[in-house]
């Protein structure tokens, strides 16, 4: 049987796919990190196409740098996963896409979207829990879906910008970015949840990250195939989590100020993004939550209302107006508001008001990457 098991598996290099009997008779989870020394050859391969693929998304320039950041999530990979501490490594990709996901060989890929919706310690854990299951029960190496080559080529060039070629293909099959089998996410749902109760964190919090996103989802109407992006599997993760917390009635720690002292900055930065991708209707089901406000500093406001200025349907002028005097009045040396509010100003052909706000924006923002445009608007504005 063994053999047969093997000669499939050689025949099918292309996805990695394994009959069920084969999976049956192999599957067992890594031990701790010694049993990584151990590899079977097809295994080993895979690994090695894992590392290239690690580096086809380095050099694509998609790793948000952040030594720091990095650091912080390790720190908390290796709560849940003493036995494998520095094995399963954490890394942050740059992309405004709600998702997570495994390589068969240990690294986990938080992405920046993900990250800035978690409320707290607690929350990223849950998904790193279950992201870390997928390794030690060694899900990608013994995955059971069919996954079209030109599907997963065109799929993760969408997920983080890199264009897949040859064999780093494989590993989009193999990995957990589309979500596994309902039998392999729910076994990856049950360790990680033992993970967290044993790491000491608030069980309540674990499905509440998954409705979050759920609800995400369903207002921005998302139509991203990713993992975290899809509702029905979201539903499976709030289901699951939820009957797993009703049998662990105890708290346990959320560590809400440690992880907005570490992610803040990349919480800001995602909404620039996010604008930057022209995704409004995303900021808008998300900061029109005043839940999720609460999670930010006043300045968001300003993200708001440009959500709603760049969007520009009906009624849109007059509730970005509303955010920019918001922000404004909570912080009146924050130069980009006056610099938004003297756009959407000048659109209304207010010309001695947008003039007014564009001078004050120079004024407190004199060294600005846009200057150079901002005095255009003045001189053209002085014409009228």
């Amino acid at each position: 049987m063994w053999a047969h098991c093997k000669k499939i598996s050689t025949l099918m290099i292309g996805l990695f796919i394994f009959n069920q009997s084969c999976v049956a008779e192999i599957r067992q989870p890594y031990a701790d990190a010694n049993a990584l020394q151990a590899l079977e050859p097809d295994e080993q391969r895979l690994w090695s196409a894992s590392n290239d693929f690690e580096k086809a998304i380095r050099k694509g320039g998609q790793i948000y740098a952040s030594p720091e950041l990095e650091a912080y999530l390790q720190s908390v990979m290796d709560k849940l996963y003493p036995e494998f501490a520095g094995k399963i490594k954490v890394h942050v990709v740059n992309s405004p896409v709600l998702n997570a996901f495994a390589i068969p060989n240990g690294n986990i890929y938080m992405h920046t979207g993900l990250l800035s919706r978690f409320d707290n310690e607690a929350q990223l854990a849950t998904v790193l829990a279950h992201e870390g299951a997928h390794f030690v029960y060694r899900h990608g190496y013994f995955n059971q879906q069919s996954v079209k080559g030109s599907s997963a080529f065109a799929t993760i060039t969408a997920v983080i910008g890199v264009p897949i070629v040859g064999l780093i293909g494989n590993i989009i099959a193999t990995s957990s970015i589309y979500g596994y089998s309902r039998e392999l996410e729910t076994e990856a749902d049950n360790m990680g949840f033992n993970r967290l109760i044993k790491a000491g964190y608030d069980p309540s919090e674990a499905h509440k990250v998954f409705e979050h996103l759920a609800k995400e989802v369903k207002l921005s109407d998302v139509q991203e195939s990713f993992f975290y992006s899809t509702h029905p599997k979201l539903k499976d993760r709030v289901d699951n989590f939820t009957k797993l917390a009703a049998l662990h009635p105890n708290s346990g720690v959320m560590n809400t100020e440690q992880y907005s002292a570490n992610v803040d900055k990349l919480r800001m930065e995602s909404l620039e993004q996010e604008l930057s991708f022209g995704r409004y209707k995303h900021v808008i089901a998300l900061l029109s939550d005043e839940t999720v406000l609460q999670r930010y500093p006043s300045t968001v406001h300003y993200y708001l209302g440009e959500a709603y200025r760049k969007r520009n349907e009906k009624e849109d002028a007059e509730i970005a107006m509303r955010e920019f005097d918001k922000t404004i009045a909570l912080n009146a040396s924050f130069a980009p508001a006056y610099r938004a509010r003297g756009l959407l100003l000048m659109s209304q052909n207010k010309t001695e008001q947008a003039i007014s706000m564009f001078r004050r924006y120079l004024e407190l923002a004199p060294e600005a990457s846009d200057q150079s445009y901002v005095n255009g608007y003045l001189e053209t504005l002085a014409k009228q």
